[in-house]
C-alpha cells in the first residue's frame, strides 16, 4: 500500500485539496514523464531514479486523465490513463503506438504529491499511486478531437491468465532481443538446398552441427 509522510497525510484533512499526478512510462527510445502540476517538475532528494533528476513536463490537468485505484484481494485492478484534446495525432504517435515492442509489457510507475494552495509550496513528499506494465492503448477520434486511452495492468495479472504466446513473442517485450527471428533462420537454412538427402554420406555423423553453425552466425 501506498505510504504518505506525516505532511502528506495531514494534506489529505484539508477542505481544498491539489493533487498533482506524476506519470512515468518507459517507452523504448522515447521515455515519457508528465505531470498535472502547473509548471515543469524536476523532482530531487526522493533516492528513486525514475524520479531524481528527471523532467516532468507539465500537461493541463483537464487534458491528462488519471483513473481511480480500487484494491481487492487479488491486487489492483486496471488503471487507465487518458490524454484527450488532441486535435490531430502526428504520424511519428501512430508509429510509436503501432510498434508494440515499444511499450507493451514495459513499466509504468504513476506517483501523487499534494499542493498546499495557502502556503503555495508542496504538501509532502511523493505517493506511490500505481506500478504495473502497459498493455493496450486506444484511439478514440470524434469530429472536435482525438482521445488516445493507455490500459495499465498490475503485476499480479500477469500471472491470472494464459498469456497465450510462444518464444517468438519476445521481440515484444524486448524490441532489441533477435534470438526468434535468428533462430528460425538458422532452422530455414539447415533444409536449403532442395530438401532431406538419400545419399548416406549427406547424413554421416559429422563434429560440425549445421544448425548450431549457422545459428551462431546469425546471431553474432
Amino acid at each position: 500500500m501506498p505510504t504518505m509522510d506525516t505532511a502528506a497525510k495531514a494534506a489529505l484533512e484539508d477542505s481544498v485539496l491539489y493533487p498533482a499526478f506524476f506519470v512515468f512510462l518507459d517507452v523504448v527510445g522515447d521515455p515519457i514523464r508528465m505531470t498535472t502540476y502547473a509548471g515543469e517538475v524536476v523532482p530531487a532528494g526522493t533516492g528513486d531514479a525514475d524520479l531524481d533528476g528527471r523532467t516532468y513536463s507539465s500537461v493541463d490537468r483537464r487534458v491528462l486523465t488519471v483513473g481511480s485505484v480500487t484494491h481487492s484481494e487479488e491486487g489492483s485492478d486496471t488503471l487507465a490513463v487518458s490524454l484527450s484534446g488532441m486535435v490531430t495525432i502526428d504520424a511519428q504517435l501512430l508509429n510509436e503506438i503501432g510498434d508494440n515492442a515499444k511499450w507493451r509489457g514495459r513499466p509504468a510507475r504513476l506517483w501523487v504529491r499534494f499542493y498546499d494552495m495557502a502556503t503555495g509550496g508542496w504538501a509532502g513528499g511523493f505517493v506511490p499511486y500505481y506500478t504495473g506494465y502497459m498493455w493496450g492503448v486506444d484511439i478514440d477520434p470524434s469530429p472536435e478531437s482525438q482521445t488516445i486511452s493507455l490500459t495499465i495492468e498490475n503485476y499480479l495479472a500477469t500471472f491470472n491468465a494464459p498469456s497465450n504466446r510462444t518464444y517468438l513473442s519476445q521481440k515484444e517485450f524486448d524490441p532489441n532481443d533477435t534470438s526468434a527471428a535468428a533462430s528460425i533462420s538458422s532452422a530455414n537454412g539447415a533444409r536449403t538446398g532442395g530438401g532431406y538427402s538419400s545419399d548416406a554420406s549427406a547424413i554421416a555423423p559429422s563434429r560440425t552441427n549445421p544448425i548450431l553453425s549457422s545459428y551462431r552466425t546469425n546471431i553474432q
